[in-house]
């Protein structure tokens, strides 16, 4: 199963960082923003393994929808 979670949506334009993984990795988002206020912090969160092929069509969707400073 994906999420795909873009918070800041509303919040205007800064720069974005992604946080892609698994569901460990979903709760890593807050302590980011709050480590990098200057940034928005967006998270794609999956069961897919690297090597497949759903997990790199989620990824290219996900970078589709803004640009990102870091992933």
């Amino acid at each position: 199963m994906e999420q795909f979670f873009n918070y800041a949506a509303k919040r205007g334009e800064r720069n974005r960082i992604l946080l892609v993984g698994d569901s460990i990795s979903a709760g890593y988002g807050d302590m980011v923003q709050k480590k990098l206020p200057e940034f928005h912090v967006d998270r794609l969160n999956t069961s897919e393994s690297i090597h497949h092929p759903n997990f790199l069509r989620q990824l290219e969707i996900a970078l589709r929808r803004k640009k990102f400073a870091k992933i």
